[in-house]
């Protein structure tokens, strides 16, 4: 047989003389045609521990009992010298030395008559241990690199953080810095193209027009990197109120006919009379259809026509759908279309190329209003982006929030709250609005019930500190603008809900509250 571990050193510790010689015996007969065993005997385990050999592998076999100890007070030492595996020899079989001996950190626990009387079992145990022993070694040898990785790459990460930070900070700075200057162009460039500083010459009027058009541009890209900064931070709060959305996309004509105008396109937007209105933030909406808008121009050709379309594909839903003519998009960049700093390839004579920022906005806008998101892509015929928004109702309201809180966590937990004027004669939109404004945007207020109380829903699983910080912001609100009336209001906690329970508890406490408020 070939040996299997060469050299190996045994380190016996045994205060009883007999004892030691047949161990030692045993040890020496295992060693014939299998491995070289170099063996070192000791009665003392102090000893054994000043004399350890300091190459090779060592297998230490230690007695359970010795002189003024056990040796269960030594296995700690010797497996702190990492040597090789410790092996205990007790005189009997015991579970619970066994237990302890293992607790401790030996490798094996064996019976003496094991050792002296069958040389296979003995082999087979300093195997086994050695083969523990160095699978040992080499997992703490790997935890230890990880840990070293692990805290190399933290460090890399703060770094970058630290980098990251820096670099928003300054576009940020940079962005508001740019306002002034890029005012004063966009203030002068209407001046001239207005004739107030005298008549134009046709090709002048031109020149003017890509200068007012490049400005609004540039305006354009200064507010995604503000806003960008805002989502990052968490500081993009959402006022979202009753509105008509054909309003909101008859506000959006003006910029977007003018942009389209530099590629000879034309926006056509279809938005029946008789849709509902809808519960959103209508700047943010606007936002979010100038932005599709562009893209949809960027990646059309000339001449071409881009389309707003809005309808009501669901009783609780009102959807926006703005399409190109362009030649569609690869697949790859469909499915990142909404990442910050990703961009589909624009037509070969597109006029502007931009950071990709624009899409990633809408998608962070989209969930400011309980929006859903799709993308109908077909190659060479174009591509569709829609967003949805709630119709203004309590349950259409409180099916998209859920929906939206269920796509950031489905463990979240949702609290509602019952918001009362203390003052009768307090306006309901003024209350309304001052609760608006202290709410996070992942917070919502649905429309006010019959006896002028609001209701207002948020992810937290502690209102208690959720009501104090609400109060303390519309206090510093008050504080701002001492022209602003104090706004007292008295609040009760309704109830407390996963999302998996949240859309009938919720809506069924608010039919009783509505009921009880008719009824008072």
């Amino acid at each position: 047989m070939q040996p299997h571990f060469s050299p190996i050193t045994a380190v016996v510790i045994d205060d009883n003389e007999a004892h030691r010689e047949l161990i030692c015996k045993a040890l020496a007969e295992v060693a014939k045609g299998w491995s070289p065993i170099c063996i070192h005997e000791h009665a003392h385990a102090d000893e054994a521990l000043a004399e350890l050999p300091a190459e090779g592998i060592s297998v230490i076999f230690c007695d359970y009992i010795l002189e003024g100890a056990s040796g269960l007070d030594w296995v700690p030492d010797f497996v702190r010298a990492d040597v090789g595996p410790v092996i205990l020899m007790t005189a009997s079989g015991n579970e619970e030395i066994a237990a302890r001996a293992f607790r401790s950190g030996t490798t094996d626990y064996i019976v003496k008559s094991t050792i002296i009387e069958d040389p296979e079992s003995l082999r087979e145990a300093i195997t086994e241990s050695i083969r523990r022993y160095q699978l040992g070694r080499s997992n703490r040898d790997l935890a230890r690199r990880l840990k070293l990785a692990n805290n190399e790459l933290t460090s890399i990460n703060q770094e970058l953080c630290e980098v990251t930070d820096t670099a928003h900070r300054f576009v940020e700075d940079v962005a508001h810095e740019f306002r002034t200057p890029l005012s004063v162009i966009s203030e002068f460039a209407s001046i001239l193209s207005d004739g107030i500083g005298g008549e134009l010459s046709q090709t002048q009027r031109e020149y003017i027009n890509f200068v007012i058009d490049a400005s609004r541009d540039m305006a354009n890209l200064i507010d995604d990197f503000l806003d960008t900064g805002k989502i990052r931070a968490g500081r993009l709060n959402a006022n979202r109120q009753e509105h008509s959305l054909q309003d909101i996309i008859s506000s959006t004509r003006l910029l977007l006919d003018a942009r389209a105008k530099i590629k000879r396109s034309t926006i056509r937007t279809e938005a029946p009379d008789d849709l509902p209105k809808v519960f959103a933030d209508a700047d943010k909406v606007k936002r979010m259809i100038i932005n599709l808008a562009i893209n949809a121009i960027k990646h059309s050709p000339y001449d071409a026509t881009v389309h707003i379309i809005a309808d009501q594909p669901t009783p609780d839903d009102v959807r926006v759908r703005v399409r190109d003519s362009g030649p569609g998009l690869a697949d790859k960049i469909a499915t990142q279309l909404f990442e910050r700093f990703q961009q589909g390839e624009a037509q070969p004579a597109s006029f502007d190329k931009g950071f990709g920022l624009g899409m990633n906005i809408v998608r962070e806008l989209a969930a400011l209003n309980l929006s859903t998101l799709s993308v109908d892509n077909q190659p060479g015929q174009g591509c569709t982006i829609a967003f949805t928004l709630p119709v203004h109702t309590t349950s259409s309201i409180l099916n998209a929030f859920l929906k939206t809180c269920e796509r950031r966590s489905a463990d979240t937990i949702l609290t509602v709250i019952r918001v009362v004027p203390a003052r009768s004669e307090a306006a309901p939109n003024s209350v309304r609005n001052r609760i608006t404004a202290a709410t996070r945007a992942t917070d919502i207020v649905l429309p006010t019930l019959e006896d002028r109380s609001i209701i207002v829903v948020g992810e937290t699983d502690n209102p208690k500190s959720w009501i104090e910080r609400m109060r303390l912001d519309i206090g510093n609100s008050i504080k701002s603008d001492p022209k602003t009336k104090p706004c007292v209001f008295r609040s009760e906690i309704i109830g407390t809900w996963s999302i998996e329970d949240a859309l009938q508890g919720i809506s069924s406490d608010i039919a009783l509250t509505r009921k009880a408020a008719a009824h008072a």
